[in-house]
C-alpha cells in the first residue's frame, strides 16, 4: 500500500509542479509567446485531465487520496467564495466552476496531504532550475559576443510596448530590453518569464523553503537570481535573514556596508541596486512598481464606493502597467482582498501543530506576505503553490541522504 501511495504522490506532485510552472511561463522555447500560441491553455487542459484520471483511478482503492478535515474544507469554501467575489462580481469574467481549469489545482493543493505537496515542491524546484540553465549558459555569450538573436518579440501588454520594451529571441531563452540601459552588454535575465522579478522573487522562496540546502538546484537558482539583477531577491533574502537569525544582524550590516562601498563605483551594481535604494521625496527611487499617474487615479478610486468591491475592469485593461499591492484593491476591492488574505491564512491550518509552528515557519510566512507589496498576483496558482507546497517542503523533514521521507497518508490524516 505504501508503494501505491508513494507512486500517487510522485505522479500528482509532478503534475502540480508542471501546472504551477506553466502559469508562470511567458515564452515557449523556439515558438515565442506562450499566450499567443495557446500553449499554456493546452498544457493546462491536458495535465488537469490526466490528474483527474489518476485521482479517479486511485479513488477506487480503499484509501481515498485526499485529506478531508474541517480545516481543509473551510479553506476550500473560502476559495470558492473568493473566486465568486473576485472573478464574477468584480470582474464579470467568471466561468462555470465545472469547466474551470483553475479549480482542480487549487482543490488538489488544499485537500492533498503535506507529503504530496512537499514532493510537488521538489519537482517545481528542479523544473525551475532546468529552465534557468540555458539562460545562464547564454548570459556570458551575450555579454562578451553581443547580440546574435534570431529575432525580436514584442510584449503582449500594450503598456510595455509603449514604454519601449521588447525581447530578443535566443530560441531557448529570451532577453528583455528595458528603458534602463545597463553598462556594456549586461542585461537582466528573464529566461522564459516576462520579467526578471519573477526569477528573483521565486528564487528567494525556493531557497528559503529548501533551507538553503547545498545542491545543484539551489546553486543554479542562486546564479540565475544574481543574473536577473532583481532587487526583490536581495530584499526578500536579507529580510528573511534579519528575522531568522537576529544574531547575524551586525555581521550582515557590516558585510552590506563593505559591499556597497567596494562596488559603489561599479556602473552595473550602481544602476541595478544602489540607485534603486536611494530615498527621495516620494519614497524609494527604485520603487518602480507603480506610476505617478496611476497613484493619482488610485487615490480617487480608494475614496469612492467602488473600492469596496473593486473595479469592473482590471488595472491592465485601463492601460496602466503597474504591479503593487494597489492592484489587489483595484481589481478585487477591499472585501475581495480581505477574503483572499483570509483564504491564505486559513490554509495555514494544515500546519497548526506545535512541531510545525517554529520561528522559521513564521518568518517565511512574513517574507511571503512582504513580497505581495511588489508582486500582488496571489490569486494565481503558482503563488498559492509556492506558499502551501513550500511550507510543506519546509516543515517536512528530510532523510540523511537528502531525499524526502516516504510517508503514508490516510483519510482524515493531515
Amino acid at each position: 500500500m505504501q508503494k501505491i501511495e508513494q507512486s500517487y504522490n510522485n505522479i500528482q506532485g509532478f503534475i502540480l509542479a508542471v501546472l504551477s510552472i506553466n502559469s508562470l511561463l511567458y515564452f515557449v522555447p523556439i515558438f515565442g509567446l506562450a499566450g499567443q500560441s495557446g500553449f499554456k491553455s493546452i498544457v493546462s487542459g491536458v495535465f488537469v485531465f490526466f490528474s483527474l484520471c489518476i485521482f479517479l483511478k486511485y479513488s477506487t482503492r480503499k484509501t481515498l487520496p485526499i485529506d478531508i478535515n474541517f480545516g481543509n474544507t473551510l479553506n476550500f469554501i473560502l476559495f470558492l467564495l473568493v473566486s465568486v467575489v473576485c472573478l464574477e462580481i468584480i470582474q464579470n469574467r467568471m466561468v462555470p466552476f465545472f469547466v474551470s481549469r483553475m479549480i482542480w489545482p487549487f482543490f488538489l493543493i488544499i485537500f492533498s496531504p503535506r507529503q504530496l505537496l512537499a514532493r510537488a515542491f521538489h519537482y517545481f524546484r528542479v523544473i525551475f532550475a532546468l529552465i534557468l540553465i540555458p539562460s545562464i549558459v547564454l548570459y556570458p555569450l551575450v555579454v562578451f559576443l553581443g547580440d546574435f538573436s534570431v529575432g525580436t518579440v514584442l510584449p503582449l501588454h500594450e503598456g510595455k510596448v509603449a514604454s519601449g520594451y521588447y525581447y530578443s529571441n535566443y530560441l531557448f531563452s529570451y532577453v528583455i530590453h528595458e528603458v534602463r540601459v545597463l553598462p556594456m552588454n549586461f542585461y537582466r535575465m528573464t529566461a522564459l518569464f516576462d520579467e526578471p522579478g519573477i526569477i528573483g522573487t521565486f528564487s528567494a522562496f525556493l531557497l528559503i523553503c529548501s533551507k538553503f540546502r547545498k545542491d545543484w538546484v539551489n546553486v543554479t537558482i542562486v546564479i540565475g537570481a544574481v543574473f536577473s539583477w532583481s532587487l526583490a531577491f536581495y530584499v526578500l533574502i536579507v529580510f528573511y535573514a534579519f528575522l531568522r537569525w537576529p544574531k547575524l544582524i551586525p555581521i550582515l550590516i557590516v558585510f552590506s556596508v563593505l559591499i556597497f562601498n567596494f562596488y559603489s563605483d561599479n556602473a552595473l551594481f550602481r544602476t541595478t541596486i544602489v540607485d534603486r535604494l536611494q530615498y527621495g521625496d516620494s519614497g524609494f527611487v527604485g520603487d518602480n512598481r507603480t506610476t505617478s499617474a496611476f497613484d493619482v487615479v488610485f487615490e480617487h478610486f480608494y475614496k469612492s464606493k467602488e473600492a469596496w468591491l473593486g473595479s469592473k475592469y482590471s488595472v491592465y485593461e485601463y492601460g496602466y502597467y503597474v504591479s503593487s499591492w494597489k492592484n489587489l484593491i483595484w481589481d478585487y476591492g477591499i472585501i475581495g482582498t480581505a477574503l483572499l488574505l483570509l483564504f491564505y491564512l486559513s490554509s495555514l491550518m494544515k500546519f497548526c501543530r506545535k512541531e510545525f509552528l517554529s520561528y522559521g515557519f513564521v518568518v517565511f510566512v512574513s517574507t511571503f506576505f512582504l513580497s505581495v507589496y511588489q508582486r500582488p498576483y496571489i490569486f494565481d496558482i503558482s503563488y498559492f503553490f509556492v506558499f502551501a507546497c513550500g511550507l510543506s517542503f519546509y516543515v517536512d523533514s528530510y532523510s540523511v541522504k537528502g531525499k524526502l521521507k516516504a510517508t503514508t497518508f490516510r483519510l482524515g490524516q493531515s
